[in-house]
């Protein structure tokens, strides 16, 4: 699955962060760790966060990891998008008995005939 910041052109520098929530209790007065809670405990909600979030590693933003996923989904399909509807050109192309150049080729084609007649 293709990944794309929201925030930046970034499609290849993430920071991936993996959550592990644990249930404590905490002392009111000091707020240290007094001990672990199950989580089966009656009094504790269950953990509704995400798991995994992703964080750019060009511009810093860190969201959810969906988000990252569809702006990378929205970007692949416009490239492709954009592939597909762009034609291939030839450098030359042949009408009749005529060939055509390119802009660019006319003038490189140009200083070539300059010399080989030394114009």
């Amino acid at each position: 699955m293709p990944y794309a910041c929201p925030n930046c052109r970034n499609r290849m520098r993430f920071y991936r962060i993996e959550q592990y929530p644990v249930a404590v209790k905490l002392d009111p007065q000091t707020g240290e760790m007094m001990e672990q809670v199950s989580p089966d405990d009656p009094l504790l909600i269950p953990y509704r966060g995400e798991m995994v979030r992703m964080q750019c590693g060009v511009c810093g933003i860190a969201e959810n990891e969906s988000v990252f996923a569809k702006r990378g989904q929205q970007t692949s399909l416009q490239h492709h998008a954009q592939n597909v509807q762009q034609p291939f050109i030839s450098k030359t192309m042949n009408i009749g008995q005529h060939q055509l150049l390119p802009p660019a080729a006319m003038s490189d084609n140009r200083s070539n005939i300059n010399k080989q007649f030394r114009l």
